[in-house]
């Protein structure tokens, strides 16, 4: 019988890090583009947006846990102008932009024994809409892929944002999960980073 050999084991991730890093170097890429090919976790590695890289936040900075969807919109009116000309043959002549008409923000949220709707936003819990007496801060994030695609970040500051439409929905049928949706009214939206 011989000797038992004792070998040291390297960490198979780590191996296959230093693979990568060599063959960014070969190729004369940028660190870290191969291993963001290959990334599992995160945001997965695409050009197109998707909504895993999107998180709610508050103004401090908190994340606003289990929203399962969010719709924001704005609407603008426009008007068409007209040249008063027997050769224009009611043609439009410009477009001109009028006062901002909608800015809204639906968001649908599992409600949590932990904290409701309107906590999680930084309010306390409203029994009617009137207890709301100032509005709040909400940052809405994205995050881009790493790697080939990178999308870097993006967040927008939502500023004041007050509650114009709460309700819950309740059903004995199906999972029984309450569902709160509310139409959030935003004053000025702004890109911070």
């Amino acid at each position: 019988m011989g000797t038992p050999v004792i070998g040291i084991l390297r960490d198979p991730r780590q191996s296959a890090s230093n693979f990568l890093t060599e063959q960014e170097a070969k190729l004369n890429l940028p660190g870290g583009t191969l291993s963001g090919l290959l990334r599992t976790k995160g945001v997965p590695n695409t050009k197109t947006r998707l909504d895993h890289a999107f998180t709610l936040r508050t103004g401090k900075g908190r994340i606003i846990g289990a929203v399962f969807k969010a719709d924001q919109r704005q609407s603008r009116q426009l008007d068409d102008e007209y040249e008063i000309d027997p050769n224009a043959h009611g043609e439009v002549a410009d477009i001109v932009g009028q006062s901002l008409t909608n800015r809204t923000l639906s968001v649908e949220r599992y409600d949590l024994y932990t904290d409701v709707m309107e906590e999680v936003f930084g309010d306390r819990e409203l029994s009617m809409l009137t207890d709301q007496s100032q509005g709040f801060r909400l940052r809405e994030a994205w995050r881009g892929p790493g790697g080939l695609f990178t999308g870097g970040q993006r967040l927008y500051e939502y500023s004041p944002v007050w509650f114009e439409d709460i309700g819950r929905t309740l059903d004995a049928h199906g999972d029984r999960i309450v569902r709160v949706t509310a139409t959030l009214r935003w004053g000025r939206r702004q890109r911070v980073v």
